[in-house]
């Protein structure tokens, strides 16, 4: 019972400590300007496959898109119209 206790604790220790790691991770690519350079912070990789990264990154390139097009068609109605 107390090895089960013993091991509960550490497992939790465990996950606590990576939390932590990747959340410094986040920080620090923030701190030097990540969010600019690239879609997902590090611990994005970490925490999921490859396939999901790449569907990820199609689905945020997609949506990008689409809000640079709606931007771009929203510019020119309002040139046309002065």
């Amino acid at each position: 019972m107390m090895k089960e206790i013993k091991r509960k604790i550490k497992n939790i220790r465990e996950r606590n400590r990576h939390r932590r790691k990747l959340k410094r991770m986040d920080e620090i690519w923030r701190l030097f300007g990540g969010s600019c350079f690239g879609l997902f912070p590090p611990s994005f990789g970490c925490r999921h496959s490859q396939e999901e990264i790449n569907r990820a990154e199609q689905e945020e390139i997609a949506k990008l898109k689409k809000q640079l097009n709606d931007f771009v068609a929203h510019h020119e109605k309002k040139q046309k119209n002065v």
